[in-house]
């Protein structure tokens, strides 16, 4: 049996799940066909022994066929290339399985019914056996053969229906895994361009901050090249990651507060107020430290005033709302994009990571500038 099952091609589903099928199906139609019978005849009549056999040959029959029903089946593809030929050969395997399945159910069924004398055949008792047993079969197949034919071409229907729409199923959800699958390869390489775009651009700031120390304060220029290697070496030795907990990022952004403080002295003050629940959520990383980057950028120019920076953290319903405000001159020019690199290469990455469910706002006050991201929360 396994070697004329070998080179066909492999069921969509496990094989023993085709025959507990079956034989659910079988239990189904004869339950159906005694209580029919039982309405109508009386109840200790019931011929059991051939109803049974006429189920398990009939489905069983099938159940034999149907790894050949499938290899025989043609591929999806194939019908909007060759129509014609695709529709003929399968008429042609129709009619062969049909046939098939007409003769070996018959025989299986109908002789273990002949050495029970349960036969129908007219001429069981005037030939010997097997010319008796023949004319019987030519009997039943004349007499019966247009109606089973046309019940066996419905069976083969809906057989072949259901393995190619398993079939046709199953190749779509392969091609849709495999389109995911492209679109988030895309999605990493974007965030990952993104991210090696930022951290050149924090780098860069920090460096420019450390250059204006060198002549004013070189001791500050000393300890701001100490805390920018300590944080650098905190980003960089860790595994290139595009989510981080909330509490991991203030940390970053606490020591990018650390070479500014060096830069600005007492005039920087930075309050909290997170919410502590939120410090578990995830977050892209750095996203805090372009916010405050920028607080610090557009608070500290034009003025020589103290700048207060308030970073605060909140759970809504659904969302996770993340605040950066400061108090310096706002958005006061007209025409002028106060977003920069870090704030654009941020809002691109939200949208990579989030679609349309993120938000991102640079909200104007009489003095200063809320830079506010709503973050979707995950669903439990």
């Amino acid at each position: 049996m396994k070697t004329l099952y070998k080179n066909l091609k492999p069921l969509p589903i496990a094989y023993k799940y085709v025959w507990l099928t079956l034989l659910i199906l079988s239990l189904l139609s004869l339950s159906e066909s005694y209580f029919t019978f039982r309405l109508i005849v009386h109840f200790d009549s019931y011929p059991w022994l051939s109803k049974i056999l006429i189920n398990l040959t009939d489905y069983g029959t099938w159940g034999l066929l149907i790894p050949f029903i499938y290899d025989s089946l043609p591929q999806i593809e194939s019908f909007r290339q060759r129509r014609v030929q695709v529709f003929t050969s399968q008429f042609l395997h129709l009619l062969k399985y049909t046939a098939l399945q007409i003769i070996i159910s018959s025989i299986l069924m109908y002789t273990p019914l002949y050495f029970k004398g349960l036969t129908p055949f007219t001429n069981s008792d005037s030939m010997p056996f097997f010319p008796d047993l023949v004319v019987g079969f030519l009997e039943f197949w004349v007499r019966y053969l247009p109606q089973e034919s046309i019940a066996r071409f419905i069976e083969y229907g809906v057989i072949a229906g259901i393995f190619m729409a398993v079939d046709y199923y199953q190749k779509y959800q392969r091609k849709t895994l495999e389109i995911n699958k492209m679109e988030m390869e895309l999605s990493n390489a974007r965030l990952k361009a993104l991210k090696a775009q930022l951290n050149p651009h924090f780098l860069f700031n920090a460096l420019n901050s450390i250059s204006a120390l060198i002549d004013q304060d070189r001791k500050a220029a000393q300890t701001m090249i100490s805390r920018l290697a300590g944080l650098l070496r905190q980003i960089l030795y860790e595994k290139p990651v595009h989510m981080v907990s909330l509490k991991q990022e203030l940390e970053y952004v606490k020591s990018y507060l650390d070479i500014e403080e060096v830069r600005f002295g007492d005039r920087l003050k930075v309050i909290y107020e997170m919410d502590h629940k939120s410090l578990e959520y995830q977050v892209p990383s750095l996203m805090l430290q372009a916010l405050v980057e920028n607080a610090i950028k557009h608070g500290f120019s034009k003025t020589s005033e103290n700048v207060e920076i308030q970073l605060t953290s909140l759970l809504l319903e659904d969302k996770l709302l993340l605040e950066v405000k400061d108090n310096g001159k706002g958005i006061m020019e007209e025409n002028v994009n106060p977003e920069g690199v870090g704030l654009q290469n941020l809002k691109l990455r939200l949208k990579q990571l989030y679609r349309d469910k993120a938000r991102f706002n640079l909200i104007s006050l009489e003095k200063g500038v809320v830079a506010r991201i709503e973050i979707p929360l995950p669903r439990n």
